[in-house]
């Protein structure tokens, strides 16, 4: 868990550019995926893009 925060820690630093990469370029692509496959996999996919979306809003 350490090195996931502090990985996101790198990640998000200095980005709204990134969270914007995030949420424009990979939420249309999680809905598709979750609109064609209704399994675990697919709630995984749109639980990880909910938590990114919730990350553009937090400054580290």
């Amino acid at each position: 868990m350490e090195l996931f925060a502090a990985t996101l820690h790198v990640t998000f630093n200095d980005s709204s550019n990134m969270a914007q990469f995030f949420t424009a370029t990979l939420h249309p692509t999680f809905n598709d995926q979750l609109n064609m496959t209704r399994n675990s996999s697919a709630n995984t996919i749109l639980h990880s893009n909910i938590m990114f979306n919730n990350l553009s809003n937090i400054k580290f």
